[in-house]
């Protein structure tokens, strides 16, 4: 709520944070900066003056977010005053790139999967990549007939979910479901399904492989550290934070009765194997995720307002934000390497 001074560089976060939600944002920031400059000059922006002028105008922008954000323009040129003298109140959002991916890729030193999700150094000239689309065409490149078909129809709309999860430890299962739920939700045949969701696993495998390598590599030393009396898991974050899972199976000691249930008193559950082998991948990736941004939080003194992995402040503190978000990731990432103990009952997880 507290407006905040452009200063020298806040009007060219707004431009950049105008062109993403108006679904630009695959172009790369100097273009994205130019083509907010040409609807500035032409006049398109300032015959916008509510959400049904950028619905036509803009039909791929994030309807309300594109709306506030360009009448911020207008109002800002308006003033006909040095933009660096204006305050302005507009959240201008910064996003990761499938973060699940890029904690992955940092953790395995994965330059391949690093490309993939922009966690390699860049300009302002550089076009970003689009794991979405990239794992979209590949998928369409390794199938052929109907499958393909509905995978280049929907593109990367389709795949962005696949993509997301399994960056969380989803299974191939679930990729399978959830693909077959989008399909069923757009009228079109479910059975293909089984086959795009595969498509999609073979070509994050392909484009993305430190998912794979890095849920692996979890995944056996867990399988083996429950062979030997696993019972629970603790492991602290970069932050000091301390994180513990332990899942038991009370099924058994659940009574049901149509839509309601009830567990007996005095219920002792029994370890479910499965899920604990499964889960610690995900778990420790959110973990490492939630952890960068409490860094990203306390390392500035300015507001932020987080959604997920999207982070969003003042247009005048929009480049140092950038900045710290890079900085702290660097610094959850300057960590030893992760470590199952010997267990006897329990397995400490080192990561910090």
């Amino acid at each position: 709520a507290d407006a905040v001074a452009l200063g020298e560089t806040g009007f060219e976060a707004i431009a950049i944070h105008t062109a993403n939600v108006c679904g630009m944002d695959k172009v790369s920031i100097n273009n994205r900066i130019s083509w907010v400059q040409s609807n500035i000059d032409s006049g398109a922006f300032a015959a916008i003056t509510d959400f049904e002028d950028v619905m036509q105008a803009f039909p791929k922008a994030d309807t309300f977010q594109a709306t506030v954000a360009i009448l911020e323009i207008n109002r800002i040129l308006a003033l006909d005053t040095d933009p660096a003298t204006v305050t302005s109140t507009l959240v201008c959002h910064q996003d990761g790139t499938c973060n699940g991916l890029q904690h992955m890729a940092a953790i395995t030193g994965s330059r391949e999967t690093a490309e993939s999700v922009n966690c390699v150094a860049s300009t302002q000239d550089d076009i970003p990549s689009d794991i979405y689309g990239i794992i979209a065409d590949c998928a369409a490149a390794i199938t052929e007939g109907e499958v393909r078909a509905l995978i280049n129809k929907y593109g990367r709309k389709m795949a962005k979910n696949p993509v997301m999860i399994v960056g969380y430890g989803a299974s191939e299962g679930t990729v399978v479901a959830n693909t077959a739920e989008f399909l069923t939700k757009d009228n079109e045949d479910e059975k293909h399904g089984e086959a795009i969701g595969k498509a999609y696993m073979a070509a994050l495998d392909t484009n993305a492989s430190a998912v794979k390598s890095f849920t692996s590599a979890i995944t056996r030393r867990m399988d083996m550290a429950i062979s030997k009396g696993l019972t629970s898991v603790e492991w602290v974050t970069a932050d000091g934070f301390v994180c513990q899972i332990e899942y038991t199976d009370i099924e058994d000691s659940r009574v049901r009765a149509g839509a309601f249930n009830c567990v007996k008193a005095g219920a002792v559950g029994v370890l479910d194997e499965v899920k604990t082998v499964y889960a610690m991948a995900p778990n420790l990736i959110h973990s490492v995720d939630a952890t960068h941004l409490r860094m990203v939080v306390n390392s500035v003194e300015h507001d932020l307002v987080t959604v997920h992995d999207s982070i969003g402040s003042h247009a005048g503190n929009f480049f140092t934000t950038a900045s710290a978000i890079r900085e702290q990731f660097v610094a959850v990432h300057e960590l030893s390497l992760i470590h199952i103990s010997e267990p006897t009952r329990q397995a400490e997880i080192s990561y910090a």
